[in-house]
């Protein structure tokens, strides 16, 4: 049985505070130092000192001690990472980062995940336990049965038998023991006349819940004759399904370029692209159809190309049209690379780059001053900032997903959250708290629904510190209109401060929501195209995730489950977000101005934006700003700063250690209700809303009343 090995190292990159200050020794302490931090995970502890200040694309070196039972091996990291002689060494680091790892246990069985499949439509299938995760040994017995008009043609590793899965057996009833990753196929094929009217729902997917079909629409299925092609979505967790990745592989048409799929034959109706999120068709047990849109090629004889590597490189492109759809193939071999100077043209609006392209070079696209949208996919691993050059701002960025989802637990949370936000009814106003890591951690909106009775839909759009968060503002904020409010809790971390430039973790929330860029103006942000190629380097050493993975400690609105119930230390200082203060200095003007931009243009669709502020420990306050004066000063220099009502004080979200969870911005559960308790109370003061105040009574507050 083909398997995929679960990968036993889970490595989570996560932006440090470039302004971290923390000192420590090195050859990284110039202008182009960036800090790298090593958490210690499960299985070791860090040794040496940590975090370190580095030169940009320098190596870090990290002394680590195993735990007794604990190993793991270079296989297991990504591939600028290594472990060796008792030192985990990470090389050319470019950004101010934190790694974190986990050794396996040799003494604990290692688990993996079980996944059963019935794609066709064709029959129901019965399994000894539920898709999930299981200790390697565990039993498994599966079994089908096809419905009227349908055969049993067996069991497949992987992928159906259609899409060259390896064939396990012709049985109804399979047992196997599960010894890696392994989603097991059950596979039907119709026995009754082809459906004639393509747009027809089959008939034998309608008592299915959550089925997608897809139509050829003009073209074909890959070495099949069927006229439809199905797949199962799951509505566990997320409210939209995501649409096939790489299906430029499965659908094919001479000479046209596969861009997406249509809820309508004739492209009308919403489109969507390769690996987008879509909607159900509405109904508990309903079918939704796709159908395939097409792009007709280039002329070929445009193009000027040579063999290159294992596919094709663009050496010259001389047409001039408005729309640039260049080939996917050249006899018979994927078009992976342009070369430098190959395309320029004063016509050219829009440039649809293959699907294969991994590498380019600089310049490859230069002196197009109306160029405004680029349509692509995810499989770029190698191009440089300064691929296109000399030309217009493009506005529009379009990513198809060549490749599936990598970060399939805690990021996918982004992926909840947002379907959440735009699946909601337009009969009341939406309340968006957006931030960092501090929301997912530090917000509780099914408690302020109910304290506001039930006027407003809160979401609670927390992501990562990591992300860019100028770019989330505005794609979340381009979601919203009249009487809406996107409250923004203002953190400290570099990539929160309001900076465009682009940055390569921010992919690790976008690689399942990839629509979402589409509502942006990109010709203000930079570094996208590099930060793209830098991600896909990481992520590369785990490729093969799953749209319907479940993550593992969110509910459907996207908020962590597993909260730490119990007060941590009064003195709990973590040290990942480096030193807090509550200074001017901390944001730069042209920063401020940025957000201010994102703000005026949420404003300008009719919602308001509001600012607070996150849960800060006070632990890792500086001690120089740990007092009146400085809170007050801080207060104000955020109203002077930020055109949009500052809501809020921050002394009031300035927490003792023991309100803490795990790092200095997340909350427990007893600081989650605290801090949802006063950001609901600054809330109804603005608004002047009347609600139900949230029961802290039982709390220590007298941290906040001693001031």
């Amino acid at each position: 049985m083909n398997k995929k090995i679960l990968c036993t190292l889970s490595a989570s990159l996560c932006l440090a505070l470039s302004a971290c200050n923390v000192q420590t020794p090195g050859d990284g302490n110039g202008a182009d130092a960036v800090k790298v931090m090593l958490l210690g995970g499960n299985g070791y502890t860090v040794t040496s000192e940590n975090p370190l200040s580095i030169t940009s694309g320098g190596t870090a070196v990290f002394d680590i001690e195993l735990e007794k039972n604990f190993k793991f091996g270079n296989d297991e990291f990504p591939e600028n990472v290594t472990f060796k002689k008792g030192q985990i060494v990470i090389s050319d680091v470019k950004y101010p980062t934190t790694y974190e790892f986990s050794a396996e246990n040799t003494k604990n069985k290692r688990k993996y995940t079980f996944s059963l499949q019935s794609l066709s439509g064709g029959g129901y299938t019965e399994s000894s336990i539920p898709t999930g995760k299981y200790a390697a040994g565990t039993k498994i017995s599966v079994s089908a049965t096809p419905k009227k008009d349908y055969e049993f043609l067996g069991w497949s590793a992987d992928k159906t038998l259609s899409n060259g899965g390896e064939l396990l057996t012709t049985d109804r009833s399979y047992t196997f023991i599960l010894d890696g990753a392994t989603t097991v196929h059950a596979n039907f094929k119709g026995t009754a006349p082809k459906v004639e009217d393509k747009t027809t729902k089959p008939a034998a997917v309608l008592s299915e819940s959550k089925i997608l079909v897809y139509y050829p629409n003009g073209g074909s299925i890959k070495d099949s004759e069927d006229e439809f092609y199905t797949a199962q979505s799951y509505d566990r967790y997320f409210l939209m399904p995501n649409t096939l990745p790489g299906a430029n592989e499965l659908f094919i048409r001479e000479g046209y370029k596969l861009v997406g799929f249509s809820d309508n034959a004739d492209g009308s109706g919403n489109v969507y692209g390769l690996g987008h999120t879509a909607r159900f068709a509405p109904g508990e047990r309903s079918v939704t159809p796709l159908f395939c849109v097409w792009e007709k090629y280039s002329d070929l004889s445009f193009f000027e190309y040579a063999d290159f590597e294992d596919g094709i490189v663009i050496n010259k492109y001389n047409g001039n049209e408005e729309k640039l759809v260049i080939p996917e193939i050249i006899d018979g071999k994927k078009v992976i690379r342009i070369a430098a100077g190959a395309i320029s043209g004063d016509n050219i609006k829009t440039i649809m780059l293959p699907c294969y392209l991994t590498s380019g070079e600089s310049g490859a696209v230069y002196d197009c001053p109306n160029l405004e949208k680029v349509h692509m996919s995810d499989a770029i691993r190698d191009v440089p900032a300064d691929f296109f050059l000399e030309s217009a701002k493009i506005k529009r960025i379009h990513v198809d997903a060549a490749i599936r989802p990598v970060y399939t637990s805690n990021y996918r949370n982004f992926s909840i959250k947002y379907q959440y936000l735009i699946s909601l009814p337009d009969d009341k106003p939406k309340v968006v708290v957006l931030s960092g890591s501090n929301t997912d951690h530090g917000l509780d909106t099914l408690l302020m629904e109910e304290s506001l009775g039930g006027k407003y839909y809160c979401v609670n759009f927390g992501t990562d510190a990591a992300f860019n968060i100028s770019l989330i503002l505005d794609c979340i904020g381009n979601t919203l209109g009249e009487g809406d409010y996107m409250i923004h809790n203002f953190e400290q971390m570099e990539f929160c401060r309001g900076t465009y430039e682009i940055n390569a973790l921010t992919f690790q929330g976008l690689e399942s929501n990839y629509n979402i860029l589409s509502l942006v103006d990109f010709s203000k942000y930079t570094h996208f195209f590099d930060a793209l190629s830098t991600f896909n380097k990481t992520r590369g050493v785990n490729f093969g995730g799953d749209y319907n993975a479940n993550p593992s400690v969110h509910n459907k609105r996207g908020e962590k489950t597993s909260l730490q119930q119990n007060y941590n230390s009064d003195d709990f200082f973590s040290g990942t977000n480096g030193r807090f203060e509550f200074s001017d200095t901390f944001i730069s003007k042209e920063e401020a101005q940025n957000l201010c931009g994102i703000y005026d243009g949420i404003t300008a669709r009719g919602a308001t934006v509001l600012v607070s502020y996150p849960s800060f420990n006070y632990n890792a306050v500086l001690e120089q700003f740990r007092n009146k004066a400085a809170y007050d000063s801080y207060d104000r220099f955020m109203n002077e700063n930020l055109n949009a009502p500052v809501i809020s004080k921050v002394h009031d979200y300035i927490f003792p250690g023991k309100y803490m969870s795990n790092t200095d911005y997340h909350l427990n559960e007893h600081g989650r209700r605290i801090r949802t308790a006063r950001l609901l109370r600054d809330f109804c003061a603005y608004t002047g809303d009347k609600y139900t105040p949230i029961d802290i009574s039982g709390e220590d507050l007298s941290f906040w009343e001693a001031k």
